[in-house]
This record gives C-alpha cells, structure tokens and sequence, in this order.
C-alpha cells in the first residue's frame, strides 16, 4: 500500500509556501513589498541575502528576484512577501532607504498583484524568469 505523506511542516524550513503542481509559490494572503536598488546592483542582490536582510521582521513566504528577459542577470528590485500584514509595515518602516553594499534600497508595499503586472507586460508564462531561490 502506497502511504500518503504531508510535507506541511517544511513550508517554513524550506522558506517557501507549497506549491501545488509546478509553477509560481501560492501568495494568496501574503503582503508583498517591493524593494528597488539605487545604484549598482551587489553582486550580493540575490534572493538568499534579501530573505536574510528581511527575515527579521517576521515569517517570509516569498523572496522574487526578477531576472532580464534573456539572459541571467539580475534586475534592480525584488519582492519579500510576508505572511502577516503588520511584519510587512515593520520592514518597510525599518527598511526604506537602508544601504546595501554601497546601494540605497527603497521598500514599499507592492501596489500590483502579479497578474496585473504580468497582464500589462503580455506575459502569461506561468513561471518563466529567475527566481532569486536558488
């Protein structure tokens, strides 16, 4: 007999919420902020040093570091989703304008869900692009 197994306890450890099938991590409920970069991008930008700088504000369900379309290299902002709404104000009070390797970062509440800004790109891959996880 084949045993079911639940893997719900490794949402956390693993650092990202399940996934059901393939594809994007499910954000539902999550606040999403957008940290940009003024200034050269740190060869640091990726998503394990934006989840560490962030995670101590509260539980992250997300780190999104987009990549330019066609090569690996990564763009000048990121996204930190927060499971809870009031761990997200805290980060971006005591994130906005904190310097990184000799960059500025500007962090707010993200103002578009990620199919609004995919339907204004015209992209509709359902998980093309870097992550920043691995």
């Amino acid at each position: 007999a084949v045993q079911a197994h639940n893997f719900e306890h490794l949402k956390g450890a693993l650092g990202w919420p399940a996934m059901p099938g393939a594809g994007l991590p499910d954000i539902n409920g999550m606040t999403s902020l957008k940290v940009d970069i003024t200034g050269a991008i740190p060869d640091k930008w990726v998503g394990e040093e934006l989840r560490a700088l962030f995670e101590k504000f509260g539980e992250i369900g997300d780190v999104f570091i987009p990549r330019e379309r066609y090569s690996d290299k990564s763009r000048p902002f990121g996204f930190v989703r927060f499971v809870k709404d009031e761990d997200a104000q805290e980060a971006v009070k005591e994130m906005n304008g904190y310097k990184f390797e000799g960059s500025t970062l500007s962090v707010s509440k993200a103002n578009r869900s990620r199919e609004e800004a995919r339907a204004e790109t015209g992209r509709d891959d359902k998980g093309g692009g870097g992550s920043g996880r691995g």
